[in-house]
């Protein structure tokens, strides 16, 4: 049983990461409800018919797609128009990133990812004292994300930080110390929490607290149900916003 446990959490594990990868561009596509919301920052320079443009002001830009060395972007009013000095026929136009040209863009996302927790530290809990514990959380989370862009000759630098929230599987120990039981055991739980992430190009590291719940007779008696715990989380994104 415990085998299997862990295969089913394994493959789902597997899925996402391959989803995630599968999804990812240089540039994410704003299309749709959940898609990033990008924006050009006030005084960045962009390349526009190989001019160099330094926007008078924040703009909020969709990003429709990257073909090569351009971004292509929605005209979407006049006053953008203006401040890029594009002609207000065209509905799309496209900002140059090739090389020794610079882009840097801001956006919010809501992101998932695949979430792996290996370590729990448990706070005292009457004559038990604080622990650490090898009990493995692997699922996902999901969660509101700002961050920034920096893009230079085909080379990106991308940085976001993440506030989040999940609910996952997680292995669970039961011993004679923590709960009414005459022996030690492994169990599946669920795990319930919050997280702060930050994602350095694709290298991941956040905090994370939650609380464990398991079911049937040992419920009764464990002394962590319900209860917080802290740990951290680090890995590598591969949804690549």
């Amino acid at each position: 049983m415990k085998s299997i446990l862990r295969l089913q959490m394994l493959l789902l594990t597997s899925f996402l990461y391959f989803y995630s990868n599968a999804q990812s561009n240089s540039i994410a596509i704003s299309k749709g409800a959940f898609a990033p919301k990008y924006s050009l920052p006030k005084g960045e320079i962009v390349y526009v018919n190989n001019i160099p443009i330094a926007a008078s002001k924040r703009l909020n830009i969709q990003v429709l797609d990257q073909q090569g060395d351009s971004i292509h972007i929605l005209l979407q009013n006049q006053d953008m128009a203006n401040i890029l000095a594009i002609d207000s026929s065209h509905d799309v136009t496209s900002l140059f990133v090739g090389r020794g040209a610079n882009l840097h863009l801001k956006y919010t996302d809501w992101d998932t990812s695949p979430l792996s927790i290996p370590i729990k530290i448990r706070p005292s809990i009457d004559d038990t004292p604080l622990e650490f514990v090898g009990e493995f959380t692997l699922g996902s989370y999901i969660g509101f994300q700002t961050g920034s862009k920096s893009i230079s000759d085909f080379e990106t630098f991308h940085y976001s930080q993440t506030f989040s929230g999940f609910a996952a599987p997680t292995m669970v120990k039961i011993n004679p110390e923590v709960a009414a039981t005459d022996m030690s055991n492994l169990i599946l739980g669920f795990s319930v929490g919050l997280g702060y992430i930050v994602n350095l190009n694709d290298f991941q590291i956040g905090v994370v607290g939650g609380a464990d719940y398991i079911s049937g007779d040992a419920s009764k008696t464990w002394i962590y149900q319900g209860k917080p715990w802290f740990s951290f989380t680090v890995g590598f994104d591969f949804n690549d916003e």
